[in-house]
């Protein structure tokens, strides 16, 4: 083949080699995985979120306009399947007026089609929007092709308000951190550059990008500009590496620092077999094939110490014949529940005197006993040394069960009393507080930022008092004294007394009631009754409550829900219907998934207006805390803000209704203080044994 003289050594290997990058969907102006502002058919990697921002104005409003700014935000949810939000702002367009626009983009790629094939993809943009008109609105179908480094797509969309016909174009990936951008969207010719961080420039393995737009027809000649990053949820795959054990360096990434030691590979374990039990992994202490009874107390008494050590309450261990038997509540390792039953476990293997052949952990919360795991012991102990095992092996060795009773396990002969109980223990949560309006008729983004202290102090068996504190820090004048969502004012407010209790009432089967004040100039009380079933798979729940409101007409809640776990896609499917906080009657749909601690949720609730809407939920505190005693200070653990917009109901768009469609909630609720954020289950314990594994190298005793 004969190369054009013109093109250069690079542009040669460049168009022969495909480039890791290329693969990946990046993305385009408009907040949809493409080119500049037309898609192509791929979406965006699963577990990656894309924050982008442009001052572009649609080609309609472009010569007026002065000033354009569109804040987008894209998650890549599932496989095949990503969507946006959208924020528009384009201030003084010549002909349309001011336009505050929040809309959302879904766009879905063929699955399962043979490698040889083009890939192709169906989106919508401008899918539900604010205000009685939208912008952006199109449905479009849109096939790619790879030609080694050139990707080029073709697709038609229906518009009305944008790309409405062909539309087309190729991005050629130059190196690793350039590509270059051509397409005809329909109304403009447009060329550009995107340019990426190199691959392990940022940690966490995020990109930074910055692309750059410019419209051959444009008159006067501008150039747009967009800046994006990349961020990945850490979602990872929960595979456990098979044998013979490979290095700990082979397991799961860990995401979070930590020591160098933590990583460290220990002695190799030898077969089970009639040989002497191998020595400890990290505790000082000896094991003898033939310990006689005071010694094993001796050493589960040490047990005892090292668990305690490493911050856990409520701790005691015994024995049931040959089952070494622990006990333990975590209020330390507050992202998830997996993490301090990881360190548990691998702990107690390893420090497992000779005579036991397996394990029984059972979990607490507020000294309730929740949840059981029993196993052998040799298969777990080769398991958290070296990772041998496979993980569908070892989940099929580990029996997960509710605990049949709430209190003690029965036939156990202990070997000494609870060890760093938890009675009038205290912890300060320290956290914001953001109530947010964007793209309403109030304006395109009002906000009311506040410090929420939370104090939390356990009381007897299951009782815990709250007390929570709103002190504002900034606000906008629409959440201002007198302004059109001023609920919580501008003041410092005690807005939580609340005194609640949890009520064992069989395996699976919880009640929790409640009562004090729930928020400024509002009293009340709350019940909710929850059942769940073995694996965690349903879940049924009911919730009354009754609220007196200053000068206002009392609130009485009364809902039932359903929650369905999807466990291969860590997804949650709930559907609850009733009276909701605001009086409003009607149902609500939620569906959420989980990129490790970080959940993404999808909701539409139809009372008294229909809304849609995103809701994310972050920890804010260290995987970590610090060690729990007469007061522990750490950040919230599951802090959650959600955004919605009014779907198009009719010609009287209204306001937003901000309280519609809402379900009243404490802190210290059965979901989250005692199930886990709904993951203390059977199905979600047995997809995560990497990262059991993963927390005892990151946090065992050798690391004090």
């Amino acid at each position: 083949m004969k190369w054009h003289p013109r093109l250069s050594r690079l542009g040669r290997v460049a168009l022969i080699a495909p480039l890791p990058c290329i693969a990946q969907g990046l993305p385009s102006l408009q907040g949809y995985t493409g080119l500049l502002n037309t898609p192509n058919a791929l979406v965006a990697p699963e577990g990656t979120v894309d924050l982008l921002w442009s001052n572009q104005a649609d080609a309609r409003f472009r010569n007026g306009a002065q000033l354009a700014n569109n804040d987008i935000f894209t998650l890549g949810m599932f496989p095949y399947l990503e969507g946006a939000g959208r924020l528009s702002v384009v201030h003084n367009p010549t002909s349309q007026g001011s336009i505050d626009d929040l809309s959302a983009n879904f766009k879905v790629q063929i699955p399962f089609l043979p490698d040889w094939m083009p890939k192709m993809a169906l989106g919508a943009q401008d899918v539900a929007g604010t205000g009685s008109s939208t912008y952006f609105k199109t449905r479009y179908g849109v096939i790619s092709q790879d030609f080694g480094a050139l990707r080029l797509s073709v697709g038609d969309g229906t518009g009305p308000d944008r790309m409405k016909g062909l539309f087309g174009g190729g991005e050629w990936t130059v190196t690793r951190w350039l590509q270059l951008v051509g397409e005809y969207d329909t109304t403009d010719r447009n060329v550009g550059t995107k340019l990426l961080t190199p691959p392990g420039l940022l940690p966490a393995g995020m990109t930074f990008g910055l692309t750059t737009k410019y419209a051959l027809g444009d008159q006067p000649r501008r150039v747009n500009l967009a800046f994006s990053l990349r961020v990945p949820l850490l979602h990872q795959s929960s595979s456990v590496p098979s044998s013979p054990a490979p290095a700990p360096t082979s397991m799961p990434p860990v995401a979070e620092s930590g020591p160098a030691s933590a990583l460290t590979a220990p002695p190799q374990v030898p077969e089970p077999g009639p040989a002497p039990a191998p020595a400890p992994l990290v505790l000082d202490i000896p094991v003898k094939p033939q310990d006689k009874a005071p010694v094993q107390s001796s050493r589960l008494a040490d047990l005892t110490r090292e668990l305690t050590a490493l911050g856990f309450e409520n701790v005691r261990t015994g024995a049931r014949g040959k089952t070494l038997v622990v006990e333990y509540e975590n209020n330390r390792f507050n992202h998830n529940e997996v993490d301090g039953l990881g360190l548990v476990l691998g702990t107690t293997v390893a420090a497992a005197p000779a005579e036991f052949d397996t394990f029984l952990v059972s979990t607490r919360r507020q000294n309730l006993r929740m949840l059981e795991v029993e196993g052998p012991i040799q298969p777990f102990l080769s398991f958290f040394r070296d990772g041998n095992g496979r993980d569908d092996q070892m989940a099929a060795s580990l029996t997960i069960r509710r605990a049949e009773s709430f209190g003690s396990l029965e036939g156990v002969s202990w070997s000494g009393e609870v060890v760093n109980q938890g009675w009038l223990h205290s912890r300060l949560l320290l956290g914001p507080g953001l109530d947010t309006s964007i793209g309403t008729e109030v304006g395109a983004f009002n906000y009311r930022l506040s410090l929420i202290p939370d104090l939390q102090t356990s009381l007897w068996r299951g009782a815990l008092l709250n007390y929570r504190w709103d002190i504002p820090v900034a606000w906008s004048r629409t959440y201002g004294p007198g302004g059109a969502f001023d609920t919580k004012g501008t003041t410092y407010n005690l807005d939580r007394i609340w005194v609640a209790q949890v009520i064992p009432l069989a395996p699976g089967l919880a009640a929790q009631v409640g009562g004090g004040r729930y928020d400024v100039g509002t009293n009340g009380a709350m019940g909710d009754l929850m059942w769940t079933s073995a694996t965690g798979q349903n879940r049924l729940t009911l919730k009354a409550a009754q609220f007196r409101v200053t000068d206002q007409p009392d609130l009485r809640v009364a809902l039932g829900a359903y929650r369905y776990y999807f466990a291969p896609l860590e997804t949650y499917m709930e559907g609850t219907a009733g009276r909701f906080y605001n009086n409003d009657k009607g149902y609500r749909i939620d569906m959420k998934r989980y990129f490790r601690d970080v959940s993404f949720s999808l909701w539409y609730s139809n009372t008294d207006v229909h809304k849609a809407g995103f809701s994310l939920a972050i920890p804010l505190t260290p995987r970590r805390d610090m060690t729990p005693g007469w007061l522990q200070v750490r950040g919230t653990e599951h802090f959650e803000d959600s955004l919605g917009v009014r779907v198009q109901n009719g010609s009287n768009p209204g306001y937003l209704s901000p309280n519609s469609g809402n379900i009243p909630d404490t802190t210290y609720n059965l979901e989250r203080s005692f199930y886990n954020n709904d993951r203390l289950n059977e199905l979600y314990i047995q997809a995560h044994l990497a990262r059991l594994w993963e927390a005892y190298h990151l946090y065992k005793s050798v690391l004090k």
